[in-house]
């Protein structure tokens, strides 16, 4: 299509194709962060940093018993995986450390909650996106559990999901109209300079407290 630009937004697998591309057009990383070039930006959000504000938020809410359902092998949900270990250790609760691994669907979350809840449950969890979110809040519900009563959640990304009124998910503001525009402002210097060194910008994400996370209930149901 002989454009001028490229921008690689979201999570995808780094082909050759891609690769090849990035190369040959100016080209702008939004979101992904598992293709390091020398002459292709990135702009995305700080996963870590969002990962940290989600456990903090728990740990100012009383929880200690704080679960995480991580992503697949992809840089960016090794960023939250690690924010969130590192939240947990800062607070004194690394021997509360718990992670279970999902594909970044419903489905996955449903069955991932489902083992945590089976015995021994967490009082709050934290998952990598909200998607997953949703199907771990619908195992807590089958497992008789009360959300936030009896244990609390939060998502990453506030999609449209977190942000409906029935579901009300406490999540992580990735800041995606902020990634976009940086994104174009890199761009536009990148098909200007195409030779120039490679520019890193990270987004500081905010967090949007809803109704699905609250104080811990500290009663002999989790002892």
């Amino acid at each position: 299509m002989r454009v001028d630009g490229l921008v690689l937004a979201g999570t995808m697998p780094v082909t050759d194709a891609i690769r090849d591309a990035a190369r040959r057009v100016p080209t702008v990383i939004a979101g992904m962060r598992d293709l390091v070039l020398p002459t292709v930006d990135l702009v995305a959000e700080d996963d870590a940093a969002g990962a940290r504000l989600a456990v903090e938020h728990l740990v100012d809410l009383g929880h200690e018993r704080i679960a995480h359902i991580a992503g697949p092998d992809a840089e960016v949900f090794r960023q939250r995986r690690a924010g969130y270990g590192e939240a947990m250790r800062a607070a004194g609760l690394g021997e509360h450390i718990r992670v279970v691994t999902a594909d970044m669907t419903e489905d996955a979350g449903l069955d991932c909650g489902a083992t945590l809840f089976a015995s021994d449950p967490p009082t709050a969890v934290f998952t990598v996106n909200d998607l997953v979110c949703a199907g771990a809040m619908a195992a807590a519900s089958d497992a008789g559990l009360s959300v936030p009563d009896d244990v609390s959640f939060v998502g990453f990304d506030d999609s449209s999901i977190a942000r409906m009124r029935w579901v009300g998910l406490t999540s992580v503001d990735i800041q995606p109209h902020t990634v976009g525009s940086v994104t174009a402002d890199f761009l536009v210097d990148r098909i200007a300079q195409p030779d120039r060194a490679a520019r890193e910008h990270l987004v500081e994400p905010r967090l949007a407290v809803r109704t699905s996370s609250a104080s811990a209930r500290h009663s002999s149901r989790w002892r």
